[in-house]
């Protein structure tokens, strides 16, 4: 499944608005997308994905471009085509709509245009497809038409540059990444990450600014820890690590210029708690899971448990608004699932914080794509085999 990187070796197996005149934050003044389809009263609408995806890509067997190793990225492209960044060979592959196999893109390795772990795959409007690798550091351009452009390197003194966030008009990189930890420590402590500003050419401009992320007892993660998420449309970022019910938005100067409230709740925290005790003491499905499996007796040792995250992952569509997930603790938890795990109720906003719509996926489905009335994300089956699903998204 899609997967996030940690930054130390206690990682568990295993993913970051608005409109109008950003750059001076007028957001309030944006007008309403017209293909929102509010509810009526003002009630915020409610979609739904079809009964059955209208694109898949996968298989148990059989031709190797249609073998799914390990995906990191989906993302759809207008004309209809999906593009995945896989752990296999090649890493970046172009299907059709209906799911035929068109191109491979990139190789294996360390040279220019080839990769070691993409984390990141992102399109550049109009015609430009970047894809980052977290372990490299490095960040490669192609065409859509998969012509290979240029490769960079990011470096930052103060940390290795794992996420990222995406590309300012003017050229420059925005990238986020943990600056220092308390490892070790006998309470809970967040890690401190930094959102810097890089130039073209790879080199840190500044640390726009500090902010919290995983939350970790001594090197592991607390189970129901929060996550960064930060996104940018055109020149504005913005980010949250879920734990309280709101998002930020960074001003020019790295300050935050708006605080945008959202209406989701927050779980209650003894059902978690029992929820994520039951599935601890549930006999693991594989060696894999068996080896990296916490105990109750873990868990019990881990102060203020308590700790319930609000949003469990952010996404942007293709339209500036953003979709949040209520955070399911057994899901979502960093101990039993992932960051964003599957399935479950989302809200769709606009950028002044108003509920466009609400719509609840189907169990199972990593959402990793939203481009208008289509949806794209990744399944797995019992047997471990995964695939790459597209759903239509009716909007009543």
């Amino acid at each position: 499944m899609i997967r996030l990187p940690f930054s130390d070796d206690s990682r568990p197996a295993n993913r970051s608005v608005v409109p109008c005149a950003l750059a001076t934050l007028v957001l309030a003044a944006c007008e309403p997308d017209a293909s929102t389809n509010s509810g009526t009263g003002g009630e915020p609408a409610v979609w739904s994905v079809g009964q059955a995806p209208a694109t898949t890509v996968g298989a148990v067997d059989g031709a190797p471009e249609y073998l799914l190793r390990d995906v990191k990225e989906v993302r759809l492209i207008e004309d209809g085509r999906v593009v995945i960044a896989d752990g296999g060979t090649p890493p970046i592959r172009v299907y059709a709509a209906d799911g035929t196999y068109q191109d491979g893109i990139g190789g294996t390795g360390e040279g220019p245009g080839e990769f070691l772990d993409i984390n990141r795959l992102a399109i550049i409007e109009p015609d430009t497809m970047a894809a980052y690798d977290w372990r490299t550091f490095r960040l490669s351009r192609f065409l859509v038409d998969g012509s290979f452009v240029s490769t960079e390197q990011f470096i930052a003194s103060e940390g290795r540059p794992e996420i990222y966030i995406g590309r300012f008009a003017d050229g420059d990189h925005a990238f986020a990444w943990i600056s220092a930890g308390a490892l070790g420590s006998s309470t809970v402590v967040a890690d401190s990450m930094q959102i810097g500003r890089f130039g073209p050419d790879g080199t840190l401009e500044r640390v726009l600014h500090t902010t919290t992320g995983m939350r970790r007892f001594g090197r592991a993660p607390v189970p129901f820890s929060p996550y960064l998420r930060a996104e940018m449309v055109r020149d504005s970022i913005v980010f949250t690590d879920g734990l309280l019910p709101e998002l930020h938005v960074l001003g020019s100067d790295g300050s935050i210029a708006r605080t945008i409230p959202v209406a989701i709740e927050r779980p209650d925290p003894e059902a978690a708690e029992q929820a994520l005790r039951a599935e601890l003491q549930r006999e693991p499905d594989s060696d894999s899971e068996r080896l990296m499996r916490w105990t109750v007796d873990d868990f019990e040792a881990v102060p203020d448990r308590d700790l319930l995250p609000h949003i469990a992952t952010m996404l942007v569509d293709d339209r500036n608004r953003l979709w949040l997930k209520r955070y399911r603790p057994v899901t979502d938890n960093l101990w039993t699932g992932f960051p964003g795990g599957t399935g479950g109720e989302w809200i769709v906003i606009e950028p002044d914080g108003a509920v466009a719509a609400t719509i609840r996926l189907p169990d199972g489905l990593f959402l990793a794509d939203i481009r208008g009335d289509r949806l794209a994300g990744v399944t797995r089956d019992e047997l471990e085999v995964e695939r790459v699903v597209v759903y239509e998204i009716s909007k009543p």
